[in-house]
């Protein structure tokens, strides 16, 4: 049998899939003899604890304020071309980059973070902003380590803003650097 497609890995994952279901049963005897399918799942187990316990990527103005009032966050500001560092720990497990960019008129934006070595670590359509600031909040966290590992600290965002068209205008670039506590 060959390796069942991620979508199955998930609802497997998920109990998505019936025991009496054939589908369900084949994946699990391959599962338990696949090391590519078994590291699959470990991957996605981790990725599904990450996002259930914590913040989503992008906070809009009053989700930001309702954070900062039930916690204190570090918060980093960052301004298209620079370069920003981001300090998490056990003690601070959370921070929030704010991340700016002058456009008028923007009715979207969408991000999209890169490794050092230039491959995506993740891409996010329509994120939540700040239309009146100019700004885009992206929360970190140090458990976030699971989902991506113990990869090169920096991210390379890019934040984007899309027309009705759907023609893309590039808002900023933005070098964030992290400092994490090892989990």
């Amino acid at each position: 049998m060959s390796c069942p497609t991620t979508e199955t890995a998930s609802a497997w994952l998920l109990g998505e899939l019936s025991d009496a279901e054939a589908e369900a049963e084949a994946f699990e005897q391959h599962y338990f003899g696949c090391d590519a399918c078994f590291a699959r799942v470990e991957q996605l187990e981790r990725t599904l604890a990450v996002l259930t316990q914590g913040l989503p990527f992008t906070l809009t103005p009053a989700r930001r304020d309702a954070l900062l009032a039930r916690v204190s966050l570090p918060l980093v500001d960052v301004e298209p071309g620079q370069r920003a560092t981001l300090r998490l720990s056990h003690s601070a497990p959370s921070g929030l980059w704010v991340m700016h960019f002058a456009q008028p008129s923007v009715a979207r934006v969408d991000l999209e973070a890169r490794n050092a070595n230039g491959q995506v670590v993740f891409g996010l359509s329509d994120v939540a902003f700040d239309a009146v600031q100019g700004r885009a909040y992206m929360p970190c966290q140090i458990h976030y380590q699971a989902i991506f590992g113990q990869q090169e600290p920096t991210l390379l965002v890019e934040l984007c803003s899309v027309d009705v068209s759907g023609a893309r205008r590039k808002l900023g670039e933005y070098i964030l650097d992290h400092e994490l506590d090892s989990l």
